[in-house]
């Protein structure tokens, strides 16, 4: 009786441990994936005004100069002509190589208002993202930012 009293107060302190370490969030893109030649960005422009995409954070400014993971990506969508954006409308790739659909990983941070993911943990390299937004008259705005995080 005692060594099983003895089993259960350890396991019941290693799942406090556990507990009580942080967790990782896991990468938003594998090693494989950062590891894939860039491809060509194609940025069609559209005869009517569509939504704006904008970069809020990281600071468009940093974009130059390597980052360090995590990152709070933060990018803000307004719709023109009293139309309005939903989520579902809202699409992100990575462009390499073959190009990576991010939208189903970000999507939990995906709203009317934009893209707002506080704690984006990328693996070290360069990271093309092309965004996608189509507002509810239809008209769609890409636009293309690339992250360069550190090793």
């Amino acid at each position: 009786m005692d060594r099983v009293k003895r089993r259960l107060t350890a396991l019941f302190l290693m799942g406090l441990v556990a507990a009580s370490s942080p967790s990782k969030e896991p990468d938003l893109v594998t090693a494989e994936e950062a590891a894939r030649p860039d491809a060509t960005i194609d940025q069609r422009r559209s005869l009517f005004p569509g939504p704006t995409i904008r970069l809020l954070s990281p600071n468009p400014l940093d974009l130059s100069r390597p980052l360090r993971s995590p990152i709070h990506l933060k990018i803000a969508f307004e719709a023109s002509n009293g139309a309005s954006i939903t989520p579902s409308a809202v699409a992100v790739r990575l462009m390499k190589q073959p190009s990576v659909d991010l939208t189903s990983r970000l999507r939990r941070s995906i709203s009317p208002a934009g893209i707002d993911m506080p704690t984006m943990m990328l693996p070290p390299g360069r990271f093309p993202l092309l965004i996608s937004v189509v507002d509810s008259n239809g008209d769609r705005r890409l636009t293309a930012y690339t992250l360069l995080i550190a090793k």
